[in-house]
């Protein structure tokens, strides 16, 4: 996703109306979705454009029908275009909802479809931007905190072929699926990742960013930060909540300066050990019995954390030879002399904890756009293709979102199934 600007006013006076009860389920909640989607100014640009090239013989289907077939197959999960053919035939609500007058479109007339949408996918991507930020209008403290992630995405063709069909796919590592089959918490797998910033309150996927699998996570934090910031000048997170993978010096500097509070997992030490037994595993500073102390207080003005001793104490307390030194009772920490480690959030404050406890919501995220929305299921070669599969996935889960929250459902807002 690009970072592009958009006109926030461009969804169609169906936003600024309430929606009646019926339209938080089944047909009604799937025609404001549709309606949502297909109404913004960058989705009518792009149906004007896709008529418009449009030279000489058959008028072919409207290409506003068209779009929203592509958007209902998202929202049916129906991986296949044979599938979403199936679907419509079968039903005259759903051919009705997606505005053909006659006869349902063939795959090739799907797949010809697909191919201007790849070459817009821009304008999908803005469409994404612009439900965003209307969600944001009716829930205001969005994006006050957030979170940031990767998921895979494998590709389509076949790595094991002698020429790779897929020129933009490489290697990378992934969480093992099956954890039980193996110690190694990693496997390899061919494809890309999604680097995704989303709201760690309500889940909302803020912005991401398409790249091969074998890109690191940590170094696509300042760029992912950077570019969703451009394109909602109204995001400004307090906090930021990740997972080791995003755990480096740069990152906590990068998200200081922009006056985000960082809440990075530490890295484990190589060998056990971190800064010579000074901090534990976990970046909490040791006391001179090597237990870990206890987080008392940060000062308001210097942003400097209190340790003590734990209350059980260690063996220096109880030593009194004259060339031992009794293990001291208090310790200030302070960030700016190792920010990774020692962190603007003391780690071992509740605060830092709560903040913690909300970074998983961006995985759930990826698991019901994969299990509801198609997001690693596609059939397409090419980094181009992919990316336009996963606007697509995308733009159908935003708008979800925003049909529930206008029906006055936010409880549900996370709810795909219809």
């Amino acid at each position: 996703m690009q970072a592009v600007s958009y006109n926030g006013s461009c969804v169609k006076s169906i936003a600024q109306t309430p929606h009646k009860s019926n339209s938080r389920t089944g047909y009604g909640l799937v025609k404001t979705t549709l309606d949502l989607i297909e109404g913004t100014a960058d989705m009518q640009a792009l149906i004007r454009e896709v008529r418009d090239q449009r030279r000489g013989g058959r008028p072919g289907y409207p290409p506003e029908a068209m779009l929203r077939a592509f958007c209902l197959k998202f929202i049916l999960n129906e991986r296949f275009n044979v599938g979403l053919i199936q679907r419509l035939n079968d039903s005259a609500k759903l051919h009705q909802l997606c505005g053909f007058t006659g006869d349902v479109p063939s795959e090739s007339a799907f797949s010809r479809f697909f191919k201007k949408l790849a070459d817009r996918v821009d304008s999908l991507e803005r469409t994404v931007a612009a439900l965003v930020d209307h969600l944001h209008q009716r829930l205001p403290d969005m994006g006050s905190l957030t979170a940031i992630d990767s998921t895979d995405i494998e590709a389509y063709a076949n790595p094991n072929r002698s020429a790779v069909i897929d020129q933009d796919a490489t290697w990378g590592h992934r969480t093992r699926k099956n954890k039980s089959s193996s110690k190694k918490k990693d496997e390899l797998f061919f494809g890309y990742k999604m680097h995704l910033l989303g709201d760690a309150v309500y889940g909302v996927p803020l912005h991401y960013v398409l790249l091969p699998a074998n890109r690191n996570d940590s170094p696509q934090l300042p760029r992912v930060v950077k570019e969703a910031r451009q394109v909602y000048p109204w995001l400004k997170p307090t906090h930021l909540m990740a997972d080791r993978g995003y755990d480096a010096t740069s990152n906590h500097e990068t998200l200081v300066k922009q006056g985000i509070k960082p809440i990075i997992h530490i890295r484990k030490p190589i060998n056990s050990k971190l800064h010579d037994d000074i901090y534990s595993t976990m970046g909490e500073p040791t006391c001179m019995g090597k237990k870990t102390m206890q987080w008392l207080r940060t000062d308001p003005k210097t942003g400097h954390h209190l340790y003590g001793c734990p209350p059980a104490g260690c063996h220096r307390k109880t030593q009194a030879h004259m060339f031992m030194m009794n293990c001291g009772d208090q310790h200030w920490e302070k960030p700016e002399d190792n920010l990774r480690v020692i962190s603007t959030v003391a780690r071992a404050s509740p605060e830092w904890q709560d903040m913690y406890r909300k970074r998983p919501i961006i995985e759930r995220g990826f698991s019901s756009m994969k299990r509801s929305r198609l997001l690693d299921k596609h059939q397409y070669l090419t980094q181009r293709k992919v990316r336009t599969h996963v606007a697509l996935s995308i733009l159908s889960y935003v708008g979800t979102m925003l049909a529930h929250v206008l029906a006055g459902d936010v409880e549900n807002i996370r709810r795909m199934r219809i």
